[in-house]
């Protein structure tokens, strides 16, 4: 029977969690395998401990309700308020663990990041900033990935076991035989954030002009070829 496949991609909830992460996760799964609102209320009804099963029972009216409305007074009912600062403190030290699948660690770190206000660019960043690794966060540093999509198709079979990855991600195809390397700092191409002469940028501000107000997708001063700093050049020059 089809609930119970999908029972076991989606971890119980007591009430104590994160309620809006756990939510988004029993939507996913309902549009993946098309479930209707039966199937959907018996999937939630199956998921639900301790805490948010005593309160699902404790009214009557919970269990004849449409599933939009039921989740939405669990959001409002088991939501804990965290200020901007805090959600963006945890989508940061979210860092992929050992024995953890990449596509574990990504998933996660995509559903806070639908918490808070963030560009492509910083939400590829912090993905790839999150990998203990250091060589193969170096190596994902130097493919320059324009999007986190990217880092996933990259990193999807991967699983960290121990000190060391079980293999190590393919070096992706070069033009030219050059890498892409983009620095997260400024987000130009051929450098890295550690050699880039612009000043350091706050965590969260614009990379086009530095403003904390917006995002660079919202940014009215444009980059010019300028801004893309060649490290090697200012080095030969020396």
């Amino acid at each position: 029977m089809l609930i119970n496949v999908v029972k076991d991609m989606l971890p119980s909830f007591d009430g104590k969690s994160p309620v809006n992460i756990w939510v988004a996760q029993l939507k996913s799964v309902a549009a993946v395998y098309e479930l209707d609102d039966n199937m959907l209320r018996m999937l939630l009804m199956a998921k639900l401990r301790d805490g948010a099963q005593m309160w699902l029972h404790g009214n009557t009216k919970h269990l004849t309700m449409p599933m939009n409305e039921l989740l939405e007074l669990m959001l409002t009912t088991f939501s804990v308020k965290e200020n901007k600062m805090a959600l963006r403190r945890k989508f940061e030290t979210r860092k992929w663990k050992t024995g953890e699948e990449f596509l574990e660690y990504f998933n996660e770190k995509m559903l806070l990041a639908s918490l808070i206000s963030i560009d492509e660019d910083e939400l590829t960043e912090t993905i790839i900033e999150g990998i203990p690794d250091e060589q193969l966060r170096r190596q994902a540093q130097m493919q320059g990935f324009a999007q986190a999509s990217q880092v996933l198709h990259a990193f999807k079979t991967i699983k960290l076991s121990g000190n060391k990855p079980e293999r190590w991600i393919k070096t992706a195809e070069q033009k030219s035989g050059t890498m892409a390397v983009r620095c997260f700092n400024c987000n130009s191409l051929g450098h890295f954030a550690s050699e880039c002469l612009k000043t350091k940028r706050e965590r969260g501000a614009c990379y086009g002009c530095g403003s904390m107000d917006h995002q660079i997708s919202h940014c009215t001063e444009n980059k010019r070829a300028s801004h893309e700093y060649n490290v090697s050049s200012i080095r030969g020059a020396q």
